[in-house]
């Protein structure tokens, strides 16, 4: 049986409001570029906010992993693995929740793009998304619904990692017992680390930006948040007791990292840059960054009033949001939102932020809802009504 997870949290959802805001940001900074290019500290600023794109990606990840693997943890724990029935409720579940807003806003992508051809893509290109197999063994096209890689990360593992467990614990006996899960979950870390050190070292062209959007290379990233889950169950005291030890550390990864990816979007790259670490390891440091800070924001219960409402509507909206800004709005009206002036460049920034917002909200509410409402009727054990 699924377990579901009936009651939002307070501090993932901040923490999901702000992974979205920060990967919007991103993809509308070039509406700003008469704006950027005003002097060095103006372009200094875009430079970091330019890293929301990676980061706020690598944020969704842990917390889809954190919410995912609390309900496969609380599986295993109560039936000593993982049962094919329960497996398969786990992904109807989860299907009923990402792929109906994702095949709709596909095939309208698919469909806008027949007649208006707005970003060169054949309907032959599109055909892989319908199967997430566009990005599974090289780097996803930026020009083709670019945003839709992280989207085949997120699906395969939820396909791959329970059933990795699933078959583990049906032909090993040792992952039934107590400590099983985290076994598993160290051996699919060592496992993905060896790819990319793999693809790293036979194929040197596979940089950064590269790695990080081939499915095959990057499950490990969800499975960090999937670690946080078990920490979470397994040793509350500790998750809940050192919240501000780690969020002091999972602060310093992530400026460090910050940092480190500001310095090559500059192009310097001095003694301290070393390949190896850019396409292997700073993937994982990022994850286990994120990760550190999810007890602190775990904890957060409650937020004002206002503040609340609007976080908890962003955070609710923002699949929908996720879906639609870039090669639904921001691709096909570029040709009205690039503006030569400032003044015309913010109206034109904010006429798409407002626009987006509008966009996704209608979306989660006539189509995302509904279908999650249908999910509840069809499936019989009750409410997972809160994201995963």
């Amino acid at each position: 049986m699924v377990i579901a997870i009936n009651q939002r949290n307070t501090g993932l959802d901040v923490l999901r409001a702000a992974a979205i805001l920060m990967v919007v940001l991103r993809h509308s900074l070039i509406i700003l570029q008469p704006v950027r290019e005003l002097g060095t500290a103006t372009e200094n600023i875009f430079l970091v906010l330019q890293t929301g794109g990676v980061f706020g990606v690598e944020l969704f990840f842990v917390l889809s992993g954190f919410l995912i693997g609390s309900i496969l943890i609380k599986l295993y724990n109560d039936n000593g693995g993982l049962s094919f029935s329960a497996l398969k409720e786990f992904w109807v579940r989860r299907w009923f929740r990402t792929l109906p807003n994702y095949f709709l806003v596909l095939t309208v992508i698919v469909l806008i793009n027949h007649f208006f051809s707005f970003n060169g893509c054949s309907g032959r290109d599109f055909l892989a998304y319908y199967f997430f197999s566009q990005n599974l063994f090289s780097p996803h096209s930026e020009n083709c619904f670019g945003e839709a890689w992280s989207l085949s990360v997120e699906e395969w593992f939820y396909i791959l990692f329970p059933l990795g467990l699933f078959l583990l614990t049906k032909i090993f006996s040792g992952f039934k017992k107590p400590g099983g899960f985290l076994k598993y979950l160290l051996v699919f870390f060592v496992v993905f680390l060896l790819l990319r050190i793999i693809a790293f070292v036979s194929f040197e062209y596979l940089g950064f930006y590269a790695v990080r959007t081939i499915v095959s290379l990057r499950l490990d990233a969800i499975a960090w948040g999937v670690l946080w889950a078990y920490v979470s169950i397994q040793r509350p005291d500790l998750f809940h007791k050192k919240r501000v030890a780690f969020l002091t550390l999972g602060s310093a990864l992530l400026a460090f990292c910050l940092i480190y990816v500001v310095m090559d979007l500059k192009g310097i790259q001095g003694w301290w840059y070393v390949p190896a670490f850019h396409s292997i390891f700073l993937f994982s440091v990022i994850s286990a960054g994120f990760g550190f800070l999810l007890p602190a924001f775990y904890s957060i219960k409650q937020l004002p009033a206002r503040i609340g409402r609007m976080v908890e509507h962003i955070s609710k909206t923002s699949y929908s949001l996720y879906l639609i800004h870039l090669s639904l709005v921001f691709y096909f009206f570029e040709e009205w939102l690039i503006r030569p002036s400032i003044p015309a460049a913010l109206l034109a920034f904010g006429a798409y932020w407002v626009g987006c917002l509008l966009f996704a909200s209608l979306l989660y509410k006539y189509y995302e809802l509904p279908m999650m409402n249908l999910r509840d009727k069809v499936m019989s054990t009750g409410g997972e009504r809160s994201e995963p």
